[in-house]
């Protein structure tokens, strides 16, 4: 051990005191001094062998046959190879400098290519100042948006500055979508009143921030276009849409609106009093003849609120291409734009109403005016009516002039005719006016289908108003109201020829019926009762009115025995086999409480 402890200190002295041989080739003095010219000619030569290698390598590149395409081509493959998805560009926005990073050629190719960086997506700062040089003289398109509810973009002068510099450029820029923007950054983007004029501009699209499920709901402040925004013109502009902006309608109609529009869409929030006059909006609609899709939300000349009827207008705007209305606002106010238009029967029509100041008045007004415009009576195919009740938050009707209905409820086809009226009936008879306002102005002869949701409809209701119809075969009826419908269904008389029951019979052409989150409960008031239904569809089969199909989805309180005695009377039955007891676990858990206590714990 003494021997191995000497070695190791003679070891570690001769390191520390080691003096280099002279001719050991590792030796380097204190000193190196300069390097000799000998090694800068070795770096030169090392240097011109890389730069060798690299021609030689875009010499072999050449052989290559996409390296052989012209330009053009070449070209046009980049620009079909680039990302398409808008969320994937957002979070991706160096994925056009890939194509840049493939060899020298493509990288010259791509660089002389300004179409493929026309698309700029801010909010990538740097590098959407770099695509705006590449561009050079092409036409723009720029897009300033959101992915999710994560915004990506600072709000901040100089994040702002990038898209600013983009819009000095107006002569050139072909799309300009605005998403997600604040009224800061609008009142530093328009600072100066954008008062140019945009020759090539064909859609623009400025939407407010706005973050429904924030906890703390973020106050914006309006915001006002300029009053001489694009004074000078935009001739070729197809698409406007401003959505939480508001237009200057005090200072006249804005040169916005061109005859080239096909789309039009004005939103703002309610109770702006930033709205046009009913002849400001008729001269504007009258000079936008290639108008397809309209959609006007709280942008709706306001009505007294003395007027409760709607007088008629004089004066009537044919929109002979419109394909898609939508309305939203109070309904005198929707019925009297409504009511100085004239569109193709074709065109689907979505009214979103708040509640009116009268019931029926401006329930009238409306289905009277939505009669007009369309030239001729509402000939509904399927309807689906929801929510006509006592006391509902709000109802809803919608119509087909087709019926391509899956069993599920939901249609194929786009409706011709959404209305959504806002605000509560008072009682039952109101109901009963309610619907016929709705009902009067259409002609119900032609109705194969019909879907009821969340209804309160009486016996006498459901055959007045739908049980003499001749082609009604396919009813589905959703939560309540089965047991009137039933009741409705069964023969008025158990006594006389076959063809009196017959012709005293409501809904003789019924063949399809649905039943959607039904309660079989004869104890409940609104259950449906197993055997009643069962003797009705007996008796309606032995007059020649038997039911083809029954689906049954969602029941409560329906069991497997009740499923089998309606198979013996249906010739198809379709149930999902649900058995709901009615009960919550909530409920459960309440009635048998772990807390209970059988007395036995106490010491006494």
């Amino acid at each position: 051990m003494v021997s191995s402890l000497v070695s190791h200190c003679l070891f570690q002295s001769a390191c520390t005191n080691a003096i280099p041989f002279a001719d050991d080739p590792l030796a380097l003095p204190s000193d190196p001094g300069p390097f000799p010219d000998e090694h800068h000619e070795i770096e030169n030569e090392i240097t011109g062998l890389f730069t060798a290698i690299y021609k030689l390598r875009s010499r072999q590149n050449t052989f290559s046959r996409i390296c052989r395409l012209p330009p053009e081509i070449l070209s046009q493959i980049f620009i079909f190879t680039t990302f398409t998805n808008v969320e994937i560009q957002l979070t991706l926005p160096l994925s056009l400098i890939r194509v840049t990073h493939v060899c020298r050629h493509f990288r010259a190719v791509a660089l002389e290519c300004p179409a493929l960086w026309t698309e700029i997506y801010f909010p990538s700062t740097p590098w959407a100042t770099e695509m705006l040089k590449r561009s050079k003289g092409a036409d723009l398109i720029l897009n300033f948006r959101k992915v999710g509810d994560r915004l990506l973009f600072d709000r901040t002068l100089g994040k702002i500055e990038p898209l600013k510099e983009a819009l000095t450029q107006v002569h050139r820029i072909q799309d300009i979508e605005l998403n997600a923007v604040a009224t800061a950054e609008l009142n530093l983007l328009f600072a100066d009143g954008f008062q140019v004029e945009a020759p090539k501009l064909r859609s623009l699209s400025i939407k407010k921030f706005t973050n429904p499920y924030a906890i703390t709901p973020i106050i914006e402040p309006r915001y006002t276009l300029p009053s001489k925004f694009l004074c000078d013109g935009a001739p070729q502009l197809q698409r406007l849409e401003l959505v939480g902006c508001c237009l200057p309608w005090q200072d006249g109609i804005p040169n916005l609106f061109t005859s080239c529009l096909t789309t039009l869409v004005l939103s703002q929030s309610n109770g702006n009093l930033q709205q046009p006059t009913l002849p400001q909006l008729l001269d504007v609609l009258e000079t936008l003849p290639l108008l397809q899709r309209l959609e006007l939300e709280y942008t709706l000349p306001i009505t007294p609120d003395d007027v409760k009827f709607l007088p008629r207008s004089g004066r009537v705007i044919s929109l002979s291409r419109l394909q898609r209305f939508r309305l939203k606002g109070a309904c005198l106010e929707c019925a009297s734009l409504i009511n100085a238009l004239s569109f193709p029967i074709e065109a689907t029509i979505k009214v979103d109403c708040d509640p009116p100041k009268e019931w029926l008045g401006g329930c009238s007004a409306l289905m009277d005016s939505l009669t007009k415009c369309r030239g001729s009576a509402l000939k509904p195919k399927e309807l689906t009516i929801s929510g006509v009740s006592i006391n509902p938050p709000s109802f809803r009707i919608t119509m087909w002039d087709k019926v391509e209905t899956v069993k599920t409820g939901k249609s194929l086809l786009p409706c011709s005719l959404d209305v959504d009226l806002k605000g509560n009936i008072d009682s039952t008879q109101s109901l009963k006016d309610v619907l016929h306002v709705l009902l009067s102005g259409m002609d119900l002869d032609g109705l194969q289908a019909l879907e009821a949701l969340a209804t309160h409809w009486t016996k006498n209701m459901w055959g007045r108003y739908f049980g003499r119809l001749p082609q009604l075969s396919r009813i589905r009826l959703s939560e309540t109201g089965a047991e009137e419908l039933i009741a409705a269904m069964a023969p008025r008389l158990v006594t006389g020829t076959r063809s009196q029951v017959q012709s005293k019979m409501y809904f003789r052409a019924l063949k399809s019926l649905t039943l959607d989150c039904v309660q079989f409960d004869e104890d409940d008031s609104y259950g449906l009762v197993v055997d009643k239904f069962i003797d009705t569809l007996m008796l309606r089969a032995e007059y020649g009115a038997d039911l083809h199909e029954l689906v049954i989805t969602g029941a409560v309180k329906l069991i497997h025995e009740d499923v089998d005695l309606l198979k013996e009377v249906v010739a198809l039955v379709e149930w999902d086999g649900v058995v709901d007891d009615g009960y919550d676990d909530e409920d459960y858990d309440d009635e048998y409480s772990d807390d209970y206590s059988d007395g036995y714990d106490y010491p006494y």
